[in-house]
């Protein structure tokens, strides 16, 4: 009876529906179905059975209420041990990524100084970025800084042979602690936290240059005592984990659309701004923008060395002006953040909550500015660089003052080695050392060079005898002092000889004796008693070292009186321009001909001697046919060529490791100065033009290649800071709406214009002047790896070289990939349009540079900033 009771109330007593129309009434149920019962037996009743119910509900909710509350407090847990985790991770991939040093505690600490004692450091996360190019370069790898082998992998973190592990207490996170936040939730549980990172090395990550692979792996350790217990909130055995595998590849010039050395200014009306900063124009207000226009909008990184400087709205004191800049991927600061132009006061701005319309600078915006779509992220510091390159910001230490001298004397040797061109200008000049004029017999000794630094080359497949062009009276003997001299000279001795004159040719050594006796057969009384002409050859040692740029020459005469006419002796020398056999490698139009020296001797003894001196009786000097030869490029002034050599390639060749090259800022990015071709003078304002896609065209004067290879130019002035707002002009006209290239310009002009501007590539500025109708039209600006920046370059055959990029053979992992197709698929890759090292460097900091006291420009080849790409990401929880 209880149980159909029960079952009639339940299906009775329900909220009424379209079937029951009228509420159920209490009463009417009590007196239908309990019928002749007493109505207070029946109350009585109906109270107990709500109690009943009552109770076995409260006793079931009792009951589960723990339950709940344990698996609410596990959920809690659970989120905490994540949260801590991911932290750890994220933490660890910052500190590898800024390339801290970190201590006991995992926070970091000053690097050691000393090449040495850093390169040996357990907890130098830099060391887990050194990849085999770095370590190994012959020029400037890590190796040749610490002194070893090519193959020595100590300086190798994240091996095998070489782990990156350390445990850190939680004792020892206190409240300064970065992790401290994280880890608060879960201390008391875990006792502390192991840091495991790994290289990463398989056929599915391919590793093409210094970009590296790490698997990053952080474990919180429980306390096992709580563990054994039952106690750990986990209720697990094993420790929880997380790891993350993840690529860092050095951050690159190139993948940026633009570079600002200052501010960047979206607060004003003006668009034109001071030294070091770049400014945009704003509207008025929104409603002010053309609503056919889409303003100025960055689809590739844009680093600011300063602050973004936006106007507030009204309501937070500022005067609501509205500026069309849309940052459409991520903006780097240098130093700075995000700061509201409040009536001039410029206040830091924090987002207000996560992700809500607030949020002013995270997400797209109604008022202020276009927005930052792709967020901010923040370098460790300054690019020292850009204050350099501009002088921006006041930053101690001097600019480094190379020996200018010097520098040249290896600029030279340089170009001597490499260009036939320049070589071609080297003379070889003489003088006279001392001279010994007894009767019939005298001596004389000069010293031979060659200009410029040239050298005396050995020439491998030429003969070591005498030959003769004729030979009446004439006998000849050649001596070289050691057994594997080689020809480095020719020498010719022509004898005047009334009617049939006599030649002599020899080859000669650095060691080596020419002996020739001669007669007039024409004069038969002193063709009795020959004279003998002794050419003695002889290097030249300075300090132990033979000088391969100079010769020393002894003439000495017997019995001249046996000869009537003196003979003229011509000395050649092989250099650089020669083949090895004696030949020469220049065309004809630079063929050295400039190296034949006469020295002609009669009766009389000869007098001084200069390069372009003439003496009558006695010696001279042929004339130079590429003019008068200085002094100063003449013998050298006792300067042991091996010195030169080595000031030369310690200058030249290595850098210490972490050398600062900011303060040559300035010169480093002065590597492509636009000049007329005529005066050879610096053209003060590059204007850029559609008509070839801006690879060339200056004034109407220069001209190059259509579409490749890619143009760097470099537009700032010769002094620093620049003299006038009219040097170092970049100018965007307004007939040009496809602009392409690498660029570094103190001052950026983007002229009054009625059609949009497409620009594609990098820009480094120190200045701006962008007129405000370039806005009303539109701007999309973006590097050469932006997807739809590729497109647009294939298209106009920028990439491709001519060959459509649409029809390639293979794919780029292909096991069959053919030379062609290879080469096919590199230049329809942005990275073929990177010709310029500079744009290769992962900061305006510059990788290379002068040194004080050095003597050409040198290279560090070291990356300071990273891009990280995280690939997989896993754990145990």
């Amino acid at each position: 009876m209880a149980i159909a009771l029960h079952d009639k109330w339940v299906r009775l007593s329900r909220f009424p529906t379209s079937c029951d129309p009228t509420p159920i009434d209490l009463a009417v149920f009590v007196r239908r179905y309990v019928g002749s019962m007493n109505e207070k037996g029946n109350i009585t009743l109906m109270v107990i059975s709500g109690l009943f119910i009552s109770g076995v509900g409260l006793a079931y909710i009792m009951r589960a209420l723990p339950q709940y509350q344990r698996i609410e407090k596990s959920s809690s847990d659970l989120v905490a041990y994540q949260a801590a985790l991911s932290s750890s991770v994220g933490y660890m991939t910052h500190a590898i990524r800024e390339r801290w040093c970190l201590n006991e505690q995992g926070t970091q600490t000053a690097c050691s100084t000393n090449i040495q004692t850093w390169a040996t450091d357990s907890r130098n996360t830099e060391r887990l970025l050194i990849s085999q190019p770095r370590l190994s370069d012959s020029q400037f790898g890590l190796n040749v800084r610490l002194g070893r082998p090519i193959d020595d992998q100590d300086a190798i973190l994240g091996t095998t042979a070489n782990p990156f592990s350390f445990t850190v207490p939680l004792a020892q996170v206190t409240e300064t602690h970065p992790l401290f936040v994280a880890i608060r939730p879960i201390l008391g549980q875990v006792l502390s936290i192991r840091f495991d990172v790994m290289r990463v090395s398989n056929i599915n990550l391919p590793q093409n240059g210094n970009e590296i692979f790490l698997k990053i792996r952080t474990t919180l350790l429980l306390d096992r005592s709580l563990v054994a217990r039952g106690l750990s909130v986990l209720g697990r055995k094993s420790d929880p984990y997380l790891e993350s595998v993840a690529g860092f590849f050095p951050r690159e010039v190139s993948t940026f659309a633009l570079f600002v050395a200052g501010d960047m200014h979206l607060d004003s009306q003006n668009g034109a701004g001071g030294q070091g900063d770049f400014y945009v124009p704003s509207y008025i207000q929104k409603s002010a923008v053309p609503a056919t226009t889409s303003g100025l909008i960055f689809s590739s990184p844009v680093f600011v060395n300063g602050n973004l400087v936006v106007s507030a709205s009204k309501l937070n004191g500022g005067d609501g002006l509205y500026n069309a800049t849309t940052f459409g991927d991520s903006l780097y600061f240098g130093g700075g953040m995000v700061l509201e132009n409040q009536k001039g006061k410029l206040v830091a701005t924090q987002p207000s909550t996560a992700g809500g319309v607030s949020d002013q600078f995270y997400s797209q915006l109604t008022a202020g500015f276009g927005g930052l779509l792709q967020g901010t992220a923040k370098d460790i510091g300054r690019d020292r660089g850009l204050d350099y390159l501009f002088r921006t910001n006041a930053v101690p230490g001097p600019e480094a003052t190379p020996d200018a001298t010097l520098m040249q004397a290896c600029v030279d040797r340089n170009k001597m080695q490499t260009d036939l061109a320049f070589s071609s200008k080297s003379t070889l000049v003489v003088t006279a050392i001392a001279a010994t004029t007894p009767a019939n017999n005298p001596t004389y000794q000069y010293r031979f060079a060659l200009t410029y630094r040239n050298v005396f080359e050995d020439q491998l497949s030429l003969s070591t005898g005498v030959s003769f062009l004729n030979q009446p009276g004439i006998k000849t003997a050649t001596n070289f002092s050691a057994a594997n001299s080689l020809p480095i000279a020719r020498v010719t001795v022509n004898f005047p000889f009334p009617g049939q004159a006599a030649v002599v040719n020899a080859e000669v050594a650095r060691d080596s004796v020419v002996r020739i006796e001669a007669s007039d057969p024409a004069d038969r009384a002193l063709a009795a008693t020959p004279a003998v002409l002794t050419i003695r050859f002889s290097p030249v040692v300075l300090g132990g070292n033979i000088q391969p740029d100079q010769l020393s020459v002894s003439v000495a005469f017997e019995s001249t009186a046996s000869i009537n006419v003196g003979p003229t002796i011509n000395l050649m020398a092989y250099e650089y321009g020669s083949n090895g056999a004696g030949g020469s490698l220049r065309d004809a139009s630079n063929q050295m001909v400039s190296n034949n020296v006469a020295l002609i001797y009669g009766k009389a003894a000869p007098s001084q001697i200069t390069p372009t001196t003439t003496v009558q009786q006695g010696i001279y000097v042929t004339a130079n046919p590429n003019g008068s030869v200085p002094v100063t490029q003449g013998i050298p002034d006792g300067t042991d060529f091996s010195i030169l050599v080595t000031q030369c390639q310690s200058g030249g060749r290595v850098a210490d490791y972490d050398y600062d090259f900011s303060t040559v800022s300035r010169k480093s990015w002065l590597f492509a100065p636009i000049t007329d071709p005529a005066t050879s003078a610096v053209i003060p304002t590059l204007t850029m033009s559609s008509s070839d896609y801006n690879k060339a065209q200056l004034t109407a004067t220069i001209q190059a290649t259509k579409f490749f290879p890619w143009k760097v130019f470099t537009q700032i002035a010769e002094t620093s800071p620049p003299s006038s707002i009219n040097v170092g002009q970049c100018v965007i006209p307004s007939t040009a709406d496809f602009v392409t290239g690498f660029y570094v310009c103190d001052k950026l002009t983007i002229a009054a214009r009625a059609k949009p501007l497409r620009i594609i590539g990098t820009f480094i500025v120190g200045s701006t002047n962008i007129d405000r109708s370039a806005i009303d039209q539109g701007i999309l600006w973006s590097s050469i790896y932006n997807p739809s920046a590729i497109d647009e370059l294939k298209q106009v055959g920028i990439l491709g070289q001519g060959s459509s990029c649409d029809t390639l053979n293979q794919p780029a992992w292909s096991p069959a990939l053919s030379d062609k197709d290879a080469a096919q698929l590199y230049v329809c890759n942005p990275n073929a349009l990177r010709v310029a090292d500079p744009f290769r460097w992962t900061m305006t900091d510059p990788d290379c540079g002068l040194i004080s006291g050095g003597t050409s420009t040198t290279c560090k080849k070291h990356p300071m900033r990273y891009t990280v790409k995280v690939l997989s990401t896993g754990g145990n929880i």
